[in-house]
Order: C-alpha cells, then structure tokens, then sequence
C-alpha cells in the first residue's frame, strides 16, 4: 500500500483497518467530534472494536447498495415466511456467524425491485454507473501539525479523472429533512475527506470536485415506482463546515494517536444550565 491509493479488498477487509497503523476515517471522525475521543476509540477496529446491532433496516440498505454498485457483503436468502419459527431463526443466526446477512426471500424480491427502480432513476437523473469505479476503497495522507495522518474511506462510487464521486443514502429524500441529518450523521466530514483524498489522487481537479449524494427513499408496494431519489450537493457553507470539522478531527486524532490519551466528554467540572425550552415552559406556568 502506498498512499494515495486505490486498493482493491473486500468489504470486510476494508472495515477491519489494513492500515499499518489506526487509520482515520470519516465515520470515526464523526464519532470522535460528535461524542468522543474515547468512543472513538471504542469503535475504531484497531482498537475497542465495538460494533452495535445490526437491524434490518441497515440490512436492507446494505442489500440495496449490494445489488447496486456489484459489491459488498454476501446476502443470505432464507426460504422462510418469518423469523417465528426456530429453524428460521436458527438459519438466521448461522448466517450472522458467517459473517453474510440473511434476508427473508419475499423481502429480498422487494429489495430487488427497489434496486431495478432505484437503477433507472439514477439514469434519468443523468449519472451512468458504468462509468464510475464503485465500492472503492481509498487511503491517503492528511497532515497536521504533529505530522501526517493516514486515513482511509470506502467510495461508493468514484471517477477520478473527472473528478466525481456519487454517495448513496438510503434515507428519507426530502432535502429539508436531510439537511438536519447532515451534521448529526457528519456527511459534512465524509464530504471534505472524500473530496481532499480525491484531490490527492488527482490533484488536477482541485477546486473542479462534484461530490453528490443520492438520497434514495424507499416507498411502499402499490406505489408508481418504489424509489423517490433525490439529487443533492452540499453548498458552500456546508462544505466549509466540513472541512473545518475534518480538519479538527485530523488535528485530534494525531494527538491522541501521539499522547496515547483518549479524553470522554469533559476533562474538568462542568456546570450544566436548563435548557432555553424548560425556562420557557416554566415560565409559562405562572
């Protein structure tokens, strides 16, 4: 490996860290701002890590993405009706411990069809898939001021040359709503690395990047099509946002990769005020 690089690898090799030393990547920088240095480190695999549960809507949205981009993790269909009965639940667990994910056959065919759907409004919307690399895993170099950070982010799908780089969501596609998710969830961070680690591949489209999410909503059986999908860009000021809060967690990763420390929250004694809102009702009542 010799960043700035594309590797192929699987999914699973990619989320265990390849990296000779802990990699940084956009989701451990969401976590490392957002709650921690110390959850960071519960959740980095080089370190804690602490996975949380799968649930069936992740699963069906890691399926989707399988079906989509050709790559990812190895499905499972279980010829059950449900999960009530002992061998279906047996079966599910078996696959769990193989490391693929089990999906029932009658929500596989739903997801497929969603896939087909959500396959033809990307076309209509003006993005061949054909002609981007997908599920690429990228590393690179950031550099701070105790020396240079090596992260990694997995591309959903990525042309270098042109300088475009399409991230699927599986979400809710009204704009306003994701607008609200975009800090909580750090798209911002996944945008300004993915957009620095494409400049370092190429560093000819510098200022030419067009980073765009797709935001695929899944609707129920019986409707026109089974996908609403959402064509979106961050703005300037969410872009600046991000690559402030990307920089920042570059800066504490390196230190804390240094130090050996990982703080939690607060350090020192805090005071905690009453929410605005609870002054607000208590005043209310008078």
């Amino acid at each position: 490996m010799n960043p700035p690089c594309i590797v192929d690898m699987t999914a699973a090799e990619y989320h265990r860290d390849p990296c000779p030393s802990p990699s940084l990547s956009a989701s451990i920088a969401k976590v490392l701002l957002n709650e921690s240095p110390l959850h960071a480190w519960l959740k980095h695999p080089k370190f804690g890590g602490l996975r949380g549960e799968a649930t069936e809507e992740m699963d069906s949205g890691t399926i989707v993405h399988e079906m989509l981009l050709g790559k990812g993790p190895v499905v499972e269909v279980l010829h059950f009706k449900d999960y009530r009965t002992d061998a279906a639940k047996a079966a599910r667990d078996a696959a769990r411990a193989e490391g693929l994910i089990p999906v029932l056959v009658h929500k596989y065919e739903s997801l497929a069809a969603i896939a087909r759907d959500l396959v033809t409004e990307i076309q209509l919307a003006g993005f061949d898939l054909a002609g981007f690399r997908t599920e690429a895993p990228v590393f690179w170099y950031e550099e701070t001021g105790l020396g240079p950070v090596l992260c990694r982010g997995m591309m959903d799908a990525v042309r270098i040359q042109a300088g475009a780089i399409l991230d699927l969501k599986n979400t809710c596609a009204d704009p306003k709503k994701f607008a609200k998710k975009a800090i909580d969830f750090g798209y911002d961070i996944q945008f300004a690395a993915y957009t620095s680690a494409l400049r370092k591949l190429n560093p000819e489209i510098a200022g030419r990047e067009d980073f765009v999410w797709l935001l695929a909503e899944e609707l129920p059986e019986g409707a026109p099509k089974r996908v609403a999908l959402t064509v979106a860009r961050p703005d300037g000021t969410l872009r600046e946002h991000g690559r402030s809060r990307w920089k920042r967690a570059c800066e504490l990763w390196a230190k804390c990769l240094q130090t050996g420390h990982w703080p939690a929250y607060a350090t020192e004694p805090v005071q905690i005020e009453a929410p605005v809102w609870a002054l607000k009702e208590e005043l209310g009542t008078e």
